[in-house]
């Protein structure tokens, strides 16, 4: 298994790194690879370290939420590139980097119940596929980007505190908010 510091090395991230708004890296695991081995041949596998917004691939039908993103910040990461398993998928700019108030308010939007509900209706499959994301609607990234300034200034990434700011940036009605919201914490139960 490749070192975590070796200067041939790059973070290797899988669906156990990605949690709700956090990239945790690294995460110790008896079977799973925390470093890639950077060489000639792997170079075409790596991405270069910038802000991405990460969403796992897979979810088990038991599970409450379908997406689950979290923000791969640049500022944390030393190496010059990541390398990232099959069942992630990354959102980025393409043409500059994301900003980190851009990366935060996707990922605010990605893990938001109206979303998640959104994606429900589009795809009745456990899969989040890159076709999907890139088939759902989403607004301007000025206002993602607010979004995710107002979800930084939260003292905790609390859900219920970063729904009800998704939800008021979007101007989502008060009612059909309640509705999510009672609907997420039921489906819960």
């Amino acid at each position: 298994m490749p070192q975590l510091n070796g200067k041939d090395t790059v973070p290797f991230l899988s669906v156990f790194n990605v949690k709700a708004f956090k990239t945790e890296w690294p995460m110790l695991h008896k079977k799973r690879p925390t470093a890639f081995r950077v060489c000639p041949a792997s170079l075409r596998l790596l991405l270069p370290t910038q802000n991405y917004v990460l969403l796992r691939r897979f979810s088990a039908k038991e599970e409450s939420r379908r997406l689950t993103a979290s923000c791969l910040l640049a500022s944390e990461v030393t190496q010059p590139f990541v390398a990232l398993e099959n069942h992630l998928n990354y959102v980025y700019h393409a043409e500059r980097e994301l900003s980190v108030d851009e990366s935060y308010g996707l990922a605010a939007l990605f893990n938001s119940s109206l979303l998640d509900r959104y994606f429900r209706t589009i795809s009745g499959s456990t899969q989040v596929n890159a076709t999907e994301l890139r088939s759902m609607k989403f607004p301007t990234l000025p206002l993602v980007a607010s979004i995710g300034q107002k979800v930084r200034a939260l003292t905790t990434l609390d859900p219920d505190g970063v729904e009800l700011i998704v939800l008021q940036q979007l101007g989502v009605n008060e009612a059909i908010g309640r509705h999510l919201l009672e609907g997420a914490l039921f489906s819960q139960m």
